[in-house]
């Protein structure tokens, strides 16, 4: 008899597959890139941007002048305010994500991320200075780019762990994207215009594909709508949404996990086989064996609730502090170089701290074990 659960190991849909491929890429390019600050810096430097708030002495036009304090605290706005802004958009963003889902969302996202990008090569201090906007724009689309993985992983339940932590590290290492810009500039001659115009047309057809993947896999997500849940695959057999466990088909299909392994038999085949109260009987058994019996979910709490909770405000004072740390890092880290002598290096340290920054990825693995084995 066929049950109405997916196995467990059932084959993943290549569609699925798929999507959380393109989500991995889309993290790489995308979500964090605003934190390769240090190598889109010295390429800002080389153009002497903003180098008119200085007093000039030189007639040289061919080198430019040494920089002041002026011209320094105006490209580090660029980067504070950007990354301020990412953090600031993370609450109306999950918002956004709840209730418009993760395909509109990235086209939210799109917008966002196109537009910085070609407003990022077409900036320039002395005639279009839209720097700040620019850069500001890629920080939020990063954000909505990044929130919008996460849903990405209840589409392949047997590697959440993996792909949760997996969207988190390429997050860091998205960063290393305008390094990579960099040494086309250095090594090929491109300029900024030429980089910036090409990255934007590409990510045009990335977002686009993106959108296209998500509609044709946001039906199978687990929270869903009754409409979406009509055009899910139906059901092996008629049923009635009576009871908790009998929900549609995407949810029911979210929550195998945690009911086939109270035992062979399907939830179909349970309630054909015993009336309702001893199916409660047996279902309350399963649970009061693996201790899930009179235990509250944090989910279960209003938000308001939540929001009161210890662990809320811990994570949020510690998430806090983190990313003030991290920011101030990042924005710093150049001039501390600089102040060292990286300049007489041609800023190798500069570029070896924006390699090593996105190198958290290899920690995937470990994650995923600790979560999952222990």
């Amino acid at each position: 008899m066929a049950g109405s659960f997916r196995e467990h190991n059932e084959p993943i849909r290549p569609l699925a597959l798929a999507l959380v491929a393109v989500v991995f890429l889309s993290d790489i390019l995308y979500a964090g890139l605003i934190f390769g600050w240090a190598p889109l810096l010295l390429l800002l430097q080389e153009e002497d941007q903003y180098g008119e708030l200085c007093n000039h002495t030189s007639t040289n036009v061919t080198v430019p002048a040494t920089r002041c304090s002026l011209q320094d605290s105006r490209l580090n706005m660029v980067y504070a305010i950007a990354s301020v802004a990412a953090n600031l958009s993370s609450l109306p963003v999950g918002c956004m994500l709840d209730y418009f889902g993760p395909k509109y969302s990235i086209l939210v996202a799109a917008v966002f991320e196109v537009s910085g990008l070609f407003l990022l090569g077409a900036a320039d201090s002395k005639s279009f200075d839209v720097f700040i906007l620019a850069y500001t724009l890629c920080a939020t689309g990063g954000c909505i780019t990044m929130m919008a993985s996460y849903p990405a992983s209840f589409l392949i339940l047997s590697h959440q762990t993996v792909i949760l932590a997996a969207i988190s590290c390429l997050f860091d290492s998205s960063s290393v994207v305008l390094l990579g810009m960099y040494s086309l500039h250095s090594s090929f001659g491109f300029t900024r215009q030429q980089i910036f115009f090409v990255y934007g047309c590409m990510s045009i057809a990335m977002y686009g594909l993106l959108v296209v993947l998500w509609h044709a896999n946001e039906q199978y997500l687990p929270d869903q709508s009754e409409d979406e849940a009509k055009n899910a695959p139906p059901p092996t057999k008629d049923i009635t949404f009576t009871s908790p466990l009998l929900q549609p088909i995407a949810r029911r299909h979210s929550m195998r996990d945690s009911i086939e392994k109270y035992g062979t038999l399907s939830e179909d085949e349970l309630i054909e086989a015993k009336p309702l109260p001893d199916v409660i009987q047996v279902l309350y058994a399963c649970l009061h064996k693996t201790g899930h019996v009179g235990r509250e979910l944090v989910t279960d709490f209003p938000l308001t609730q939540q929001l009161r909770t210890f662990e809320f405000g811990f994570l949020l004072a510690y998430s806090s502090l983190h990313v003030l740390r991290a920011n101030l890092y990042i924005g710093t880290n150049n001039k501390l170089l600089e102040e060292y002598g990286d300049a007489a290096t041609g800023y190798f340290y500069t570029k070896i701290f924006s390699f090593i920054l996105p190198l958290g990825f290899i920690f995937v693995p470990f994650i995923d074990y600790f979560v999952e084995k222990k």
